[in-house]
């Protein structure tokens, strides 16, 4: 049986403690027709990532072992997806573990943005994204979007294939304009503002409740790193550093993020965006709110963008840590709401959501910032996407398979994560970040070491300011490269 969810708001004039309001019950995912599309989408999107693997079968190792591809494509044949999730918890340190997604669900989100290169309003959207992150002295020399709006499918895939090719052509040439170069100052403050000035940041016990938002002082990022030497920080509009701690809730917090810069770029102030509401809401209508830990992160956003979900500030719906909860044992996780607060909804269930009479509930903003539009980039050719995602002046979504030695190099103070991408070391899983630059090797700072592949993809990591620079890693070109299952940027 599929429930209805209730949600529970904070009323928009006031964000203390106990404002409720009860908004009417939403029909999400309800319809047969609605759970047949979804289940024939998600089957396409398997079938893709195995057409995929069976032209290029050297980069399966590199997303996943053939047990589980075997597994993967067994479930496809039978039609059954629903328990591809599954939690590989990855010790970073002796005192914490941070959950990653199943390799299985790397390979279906391979899929879903192969789905998305035959998706109309994707390809305008991921055209203009694109378009209009190139200098307007090199862009001019394209199709203007404007002249695409009522373009067909046909027209705006070659179009994009226009543009790809002269990405590949004048890339190194563009980013000499728009790659940020080293511009240390006295006193510079790597981060836009400051953390009491975002709205809805709740001040976390540091324990077991809250997103623990936090910044490091100028001081103690690395004075090689690209975010202390730069002004990539504040141009891209950065908010605080979070923790999603042992839950698998990588893509909420990425998502998150994401919104919460390109708020800022539309001109609001800082927010704090509330991860467990973003997670809840995609666990909910992208996964029927079923299984482990995890979710398909494109499926998410397409699913936020349908209903116009609405961003929430923390306060409505602090996040939950879980630090007693036990492992998956195929419904629940038990103990996930040990030291939760009081009055707030909470349960085993991966989403958290509690279940009351058959109404699963939680707590969602009646109103605030939706996404209008998304651009899944990720294409089937490998230099394309790395084209397009340097190309990019503006945050996103970053989805890819990270090994052991990402895993566990989390500590290292600098940031610059250089792997030798045939090292052949397995994956552990998929995992989602915000992409906020690139960075030729050229325009490091001083002492920093040469990228394989010619420059550093700075992302914004969810596992707290003790991980690299201050919550920041320097990803080298050819890690990201082999790995890279998803590409996407938000208008909200």
């Amino acid at each position: 049986m599929f429930f209805k969810i209730f949600l529970i708001a904070f009323l928009s004039t006031n964000f203390s403690a106990g404002a409720f309001a009860d908004l009417k019950p939403s029909p999400v995912r309800t319809s047969d027709e609605e759970r047949k599309a979804d289940s024939k989408e998600r089957l396409a999107a398997a079938h893709k990532a195995i057409e995929y693997f069976s032209k290029n079968p050297k980069d399966l190792k590199k997303h996943a072992d053939k047990k589980i591809m075997r597994a993967f494509i067994q479930a496809t044949k039978k039609k059954k997806l629903d328990n591809y999730l599954a939690g590989v918890k990855t010790p970073n340190s002796k005192k914490e573990t941070f959950m990653l997604h199943h390799p299985a669900l790397s390979l279906l989100e391979i899929g879903y943005s192969m789905l998305e290169e035959n998706n109309r309003e994707n390809v305008f959207q991921s055209y203009k994204t694109l378009y209009n992150s190139i200098p307007p002295k090199y862009a001019r020399r394209l199709t203007s979007p404007k002249s695409l709006l009522r373009a067909k499918l046909s027209r705006l895939q070659k179009e994009i294939a226009i543009l790809d090719d002269f990405l590949a052509k004048y890339i190194d040439v563009i980013l000499e304009v728009t790659s940020i170069p080293p511009e240390p100052e006295p006193g510079h403050d790597p981060m836009r503002a400051s953390l009491t000035s975002e709205t809805g940041h709740r001040n976390s016990d540091g324990v077991t409740v809250g997103d623990q938002a936090r910044q490091c002082s100028p001081r103690r990022y690395h004075s090689d790193g690209i975010i202390n030497q730069t002004k990539l920080a504040q141009n891209q509009k950065l908010t605080s550093i979070k923790n999603q701690r042992s839950r698998g809730t990588c893509t909420s917090f990425a998502i998150a993020a994401v919104a919460e810069s390109e708020k800022i770029r539309n001109g609001y102030s800082a927010s704090n965006f509330s991860e467990q509401s973003v997670y809840a809401w995609t666990k909910y209508t992208a996964s029927n709110n079923s299984g482990a830990d995890g979710i398909n992160t494109l499926k998410g956003i397409k699913e936020l963008k349908k209903d116009k979900f609405k961003f929430g500030y923390e306060t409505i719906w602090p996040y939950n840590q879980s630090h007693e909860r036990e492992d998956f044992n195929g419904t629940t996780y038990p103990f996930s709401c040990t030291d939760y607060l009081t009055g707030r909804h909470c349960s085993g269930r991966s989403s958290q959501l509690r279940n009351v009479g058959g109404t699963w509930y939680g707590h969602f903003a009646s109103s605030g910032a939706y996404i209008n539009s998304y651009s899944s980039l990720k294409s089937f050719w490998k230099n394309k996407t790395m084209n397009r995602l340097k190309a990019l002046t503006r945050p996103a979504i970053i989805s890819m398979t990270v090994d052991r030695i990402f895993a566990n190099s989390a500590n290292e103070s600098d940031g610059y994560l250089r792997i030798n991408r045939d090292h052949g070391d397995f994956d552990k899983g998929g995992h989602a970040m915000m992409y906020v630059g690139y960075i030729l090797n050229q325009n490091l700072p001083d002492g920093a070491p040469d990228a394989n592949g010619g420059g550093y993809v700075v992302v914004k990591n969810s596992w707290g300011l003790n991980r690299h620079d201050c919550g920041f890693y320097y990803l080298d070109h050819d890690y990201v490269k082999e790995r890279i299952t998803g590409l996407v940027t938000i208008d909200i």
